[in-house]
Parts: C-alpha cells; sequence; structure tokens
C-alpha cells in the first residue's frame, strides 16, 4: 500500500538538485537570450517553466495546489495548462511518495472506466486524421490519473476540506475579477478563468447551498453572502445555460433534502421557507444586476423576442440558432457513421465532410467547433458503441456517488459528503448543455470530484465495515 512519507526527509539530495536546476536555470535563460529572434514566445515560456516546475514537484502539495489553480489559467499549447500539468502531478506523486503499489491504483469505477476505453476503440477505424485522435486520447489518461490521485492523496477529512475551500476562494478571485471588468466593459466578461467559470461558479453555488443548509449563526451569515456574489457572479456572464444548470441542481438539492429530511435533522418547513427567501434574493440579485447591466435582460429575453432564427443578412440572431446549426451538422456526421462514430475528438476538424449548410454559416459558426452536447459529442465521435461505454462508466460514477449521499453515518462527514456529491450531480447536469467536461480543464476537474467521491467513500464506508 502507499506510504505517505515524504521523501523531503533527504534534505542533502534535495537541495543538491535544486542547486542543478538553478544552475540548468541559467544556462536556460543564457540560450533563450541568444535564440529569442527565433523561438516564439510560447516556447520561451514554457522553457522557463521547465527548471521551475521540476522544482515544485519535490512537493505533492504545492504540485497539486498549481493543479487546481492551472484550471484558471487560459493557456494552449495543443492541450490546456491544466491537462499538461496532470503530468506532473503523476511524476510528483511517484517521486514525494514511496512504496506505491497496484492496489492503491484501485478502484470501483476502474472496470466501468477500461469498457469505456475498448468501446471508444473501434472509432479510430472511421478517424481522418487517427494519430490525433491518438494524442487527444491522453485527454481520458489524464481522467483517470487525476481521479485515481486525488483518491490516493486525499485520505482526510481536513484534506479534502481544504480543497473544496480552495477552490472556493479561486471561483472568489475570479468573479471579482468579473465584477471590475464589468465597470470598465460593456461586453460579456468571464475574469481570467474564462468561458469554463460559467461552471466552476455552478459548481461553486451548490457547495455555498450545502454549507448555507447545514451551518449556523455567524458562518451562516458568510455563506449567504459568499453565495450571494457567486451567483451575481453568474448572472453578470449571461450565460442562460449555466443559469439554468445551477436552478435546476439546486432545486434538485431542496427535493433531496425535504425527502431526507428525517436523515438530516432538518425542519421541512425551515427548509421550504429558506428555499423561497433563497429565490426572492436571487431574483433581487437579478433585478439590480439588469439595473447596472441592461443587456443581461436583453440576452435573458433573446429567445422568446427573435421571431426569426436569420437575421436580413443572413446570420444566426442568437446563441440557440448557432447551436441548432452545430448539431445539424453533428447529426449528419452520426447518420454517416452511427455504429463506430467519426473518430474520437475529431468532430471540429471533420465537421465540413458532412457539412450541408452554405459555406459563410458553416465557417462562421460550425468550422472548428465542438458539438456542444457532452451525449451528442460521444456518439458523434465514437458511435453507439462508444456511448454505451460512456453511459456505463456514468452510471458507475452515479452509482458510486449516490452510495456516498446515503450512506455517510457520521454527522461531521454531511457536509463534505454533499458538497462532492452534488458537485458531481451538477457536472451530470450539464453535460445536457455543454460538453466542456470530455476535454480540457472540465475533463481535469471532473477528474477531480470523481476522485473525491472515491476518496469520501473510503472515509465514509470502509470505517464502518472494519467496525
Amino acid at each position: 500500500m502507499l506510504s505517505l512519507t515524504d521523501k523531503n526527509n533527504y534534505p542533502s539530495t534535495f537541495l543538491k538538485t535544486i542547486f542543478y536546476i538553478l544552475v540548468l536555470n541559467i544556462i536556460v535563460f543564457s540560450l533563450i537570450n541568444i535564440f529569442t529572434s527565433i523561438l516564439s514566445y510560447t516556447i520561451i515560456l514554457l522553457i522557463c517553466a521547465i527548471p521551475l516546475v521540476i522544482i515544485l514537484l519535490f512537493n505533492f502539495n504545492i504540485t497539486y495546489g498549481i493543479l487546481l489553480i492551472s484550471l484558471f489559467i487560459q493557456f494552449y499549447f495543443g492541450f490546456t495548462s491544466s491537462v499538461w500539468f496532470s503530468l506532473f502531478v503523476i511524476i510528483s506523486l511517484l517521486i514525494t511518495f514511496k512504496n506505491i503499489s497496484i492496489d492503491d491504483f484501485k478502484s470501483p469505477l476502474n472496470l466501468s472506466f477500461i469498457i469505456y476505453l475498448i468501446s471508444i476503440l473501434p472509432s479510430f477505424i472511421n478517424a481522418q486524421r487517427p494519430f490525433t485522435s491518438l494524442i487527444m486520447l491522453y485527454h481520458l489518461v489524464a481522467l483517470f490519473l487525476i481521479f485515481t490521485i486525488t483518491k490516493i492523496y486525499f485520505s482526510t477529512e481536513n484534506k479534502i476540506s481544504f480543497l473544496l475551500k480552495g477552490y472556493l476562494a479561486l471561483v472568489l478571485l475570479n468573479t471579482i475579477t468579473i465584477f471590475i471588468q464589468s465597470i470598465f466593459e460593456s461586453k460579456r466578461t468571464f475574469g481570467f478563468a474564462g468561458i469554463m467559470y460559467v461552471d466552476y461558479v455552478g459548481i461553486a453555488i451548490m457547495i455555498s447551498v450545502v454549507h448555507l443548509t447545514f451551518t449556523n449563526g455567524v458562518k451562516k451569515i458568510l455563506w449567504f453572502m459568499l453565495l450571494s456574489i457567486f451567483v451575481t457572479g453568474l448572472i453578470f456572464t449571461q450565460t442562460r445555460s449555466a443559469w439554468l444548470v445551477s436552478g435546476f441542481s439546486i432545486s434538485l438539492f431542496v427535493s433531496f433534502l425535504f425527502y431526507k429530511s428525517n436523515r438530516f435533522n432538518l425542519n421541512r418547513f425551515k427548509l421550504i421557507f429558506n428555499s423561497a427567501f433563497i429565490v426572492v434574493v436571487i431574483i433581487i440579485i437579478y433585478l439590480a444586476t439588469t439595473e447596472f447591466n441592461p443587456k443581461i435582460a436583453e440576452r435573458a429575453t433573446e429567445y422568446a423576442s427573435s421571431e426569426q432564427a436569420l437575421d436580413k443578412r443572413g446570420y444566426a440572431v442568437n446563441s440557440l440558432v448557432t447551436r441548432m446549426l452545430i448539431w445539424s451538422t453533428a447529426y449528419n456526421a452520426f447518420m454517416a457513421h452511427p455504429i463506430a462514430g467519426i473518430g474520437l475528438y475529431s468532430f471540429p476538424y471533420t465537421s465540413y465532410l458532412f457539412n450541408k449548410l452554405p459555406k459563410y454559416l458553416f465557417d462562421e459558426y460550425v468550422s472548428g467547433l465542438t458539438a456542444h452536447l457532452t451525449y451528442l459529442a460521444v456518439i458523434v465521435e465514437t458511435g453507439i458503441i462508444g456511448l454505451i461505454g460512456f453511459l456505463i462508466f456514468i452510471y458507475s460514477i452515479l452509482k458510486n456517488n449516490f452510495k456516498l449521499l446515503n450512506n455517510s453515518q457520521e454527522k461531521q462527514f454531511n457536509i463534505l459528503n454533499l458538497s462532492v456529491g452534488w458537485g458531481i450531480i451538477y457536472i451530470m447536469i450539464s453535460m445536457f448543455v455543454t460538453d466542456a467536461w470530455l476535454w480540457g480543464q472540465g475533463i481535469i476537474l471532473f477528474g477531480i470530484f470523481i476522485g473525491l467521491i472515491l476518496a469520501m467513500l473510503k472515509l465514509n464506508i470502509e470505517p464502518i465495515k472494519s467496525e
């Protein structure tokens, strides 16, 4: 089994390593000064970062912390920053901790994940660029690595709580950035995290609602304030799909608590009253933000006010129309290869093969873009076979998630269980409106929450079995 004994107990070797890395850094900077005119700034940045990253590999806490921070960094070089950094997380684990065995990588999800991996292999038959699909397959490898490492490392309640608080702090910082940007910019803003913020803050809202439900006194006031800030930030993004997902997730959560009120020792009348109060507060926040930025209200009613799909110039009048253009092309792709799909992660660069739209519409709204819905993307790119494998994996996640939600025996675990569990449920609901959980920053955050489910199950269930 894994021994969480840090190899940093060997200071002599560690200090020597730092010295050699600093020397390497000096050499690298010297070479950069010589070849600046030849190398791009992206390459220079990557080269400069290598020595620093090597140093950080000797402290797993810092390495995992940087992985969390990388979710909020918009940097793309083949893969997003967090996908790249998942490599360093596994290296850091191997360097920092000793006596890792195969048993440490076992989990209740491994079989379903292997089935999913096998189910996507037939899609390579139809892939126009099989080598590209093979490289992009690393997204799924990263998913496995992250949820496994998270399960291994987060072995205590305090570690998990600290991780969630760190996540909330980053979301809060990004929300404040959005407020500042909104003062100086009239367009939609998402802060330094980019468009993924709308899902980051959705999960943060769920975590805040959980804490608000189970805390009292000053803590309850603080969580209410934090929830209000997050809701305001989400409204400022003008992302209607995220509004719907967050609203539906909160509604399901309240229904769950109403049904399980005896188990959680909650008064149903107070639960309904508090829920109604939160709804009123959200309405007030919405009205206040629309006064500050009238474009929010215009965007909220955009679908209802649109009487036609295209304007006089022939361009889409709202984002729903643009999505429908993508979905129609995706449907054509599915009909062309319904069983095995068109190739894993292939739709953005092969959609032109299945296009029946006017060229200007395709170039403007479809070319180079993903299918935008998780289940649609899966069935288009990996076919019915891949979708079955994916659904088996999702079912396994939900099975373990509900096991976590229904089997907590210790009161102190309730908040963590519900925070992690409803974070996953938010992601599952969000899959109906976005495919961001299949790649990039989204798949890494997905992996983190899957790993937290497994870690919490180990904390909750295994001690009970051993008694």
